[in-house]
């Protein structure tokens, strides 16, 4: 895969986030308020926290300027959002958007699949106390890339030694530890919200 553009995208935009203070704090203060609301203690709540941080990226994307794009919802098991047009120009080029804030960073559910499958898309690792990192296939060391029963992993500190190397692929935002946040202890869900949102319109359900 050629990845220039990919790289040049990214380039562009850290640059645009790093210019912008009002775009940069807009983003972090979404990050913040996502990982507080919802407690990742909760399983449910980790899934949904991490599509969450998805369309936040896919946000400040659009909001610099340089290109705008969509999230890719079901229609790819492997990238997370297109990028559609650059500069204004079309364009159709794929990242995936891995949120995690702590350990190995699963990269590929290959429960049932090929013992071929593996990881080669453009990637935005979005890790506490590093921010935003670009990485591909050229970035990251085969050794640091296994293969679990049922995913393909990347090794934590394989990520974080490629952003010390090339400070360039990384924005720095603040991404903060959980330790950090005044999580809500609420036991809130994400599904609780939705229902509640859902049954508005249903006098009789009552929650």
């Amino acid at each position: 895969m050629n990845t220039d553009i990919h790289r040049k995208i990214f380039l562009e935009w850290r640059g645009a986030v790093l210019k912008d203070l009002e775009l940069k704090e807009h983003f972090e203060a979404a990050i913040k308020k996502a990982l507080t609301e919802y407690d990742t203690s909760i399983y449910e709540n980790r899934f949904v926290v991490g599509g969450i941080i998805e369309y936040l990226v896919l946000a400040a994307i659009n909001g610099s300027g340089i290109a705008r794009g969509r999230h890719m919802g079901g229609a790819s098991m492997r990238a997370d959002i297109c990028i559609e047009s650059y500069h204004g120009r079309p364009c159709s080029e794929n990242f995936s958007i891995k949120y995690s804030s702590s350990g190995a960073v699963r990269m590929v559910n290959v429960l049932g699949k090929s013992r071929a499958a593996a990881w080669n898309e453009p990637t935005l690792f979005v890790l506490p106390e590093s921010g935003v990192i670009y990485a591909d296939e050229a970035y990251i060391s085969k050794k640091a890339i296994r293969r679990t029963a049922d995913a393909i992993e990347i090794a934590r500190k394989a990520i974080l030694l490629h952003a010390r190397k090339n400070p360039s692929m990384v924005l720095q935002v603040k991404i903060p530890l959980k330790r950090e946040l005044k999580v809500e202890q609420t036991g809130k869900t994400a599904s609780e919200d939705l229902a509640r949102a859902m049954i508005r319109g249903f006098p009789r359900l009552v929650l």
